[in-house]
């Protein structure tokens, strides 16, 4: 028999004991993780991949070996290519194929 699922309760701010145990780091890292500071850490991290494909332009990391690698924008493109056909391959190919198991697989436990 199955047991219902119950959802993870809405995220809290960690008490002072929880933070004294860990490193300045993770301390940080753990203050700064509330649902309220997402929407700035995206607009961080779109305004670094901004500067980071804006520096593609400017900045020519080597020569280029083959035709389309000389094309600005090229090497992050290849990268987002790549990275979406594995997600593509990993989940419509791979998970069902070889690890998804029926649900009783393990029997009774």
């Amino acid at each position: 028999m199955s047991e219902k699922h119950t959802p993870e309760p809405a995220w809290s701010p960690p008490s002072e004991a929880d933070l004294s145990a860990l490193s300045p780091l993770g301390r940080w890292l753990e203050e700064n993780r509330a649902p309220l500071r997402a929407s700035a850490w995206k607009k961080a991290l779109r305004l670094l991949l901004a500067v980071l494909a804006g520096a593609n332009f400017v900045l020519r990391p080597h020569e280029p070996h083959f035709g389309l690698d000389a094309l600005p924008l090229f090497w992050p493109l290849f990268g987002l290519a790549a990275g979406v056909f594995m997600v593509f391959l990993v989940k419509r190919i791979i998970q069902p194929c070889f690890l998804k198991r029926p649900e009783d697989y393990y029997g009774d436990l």
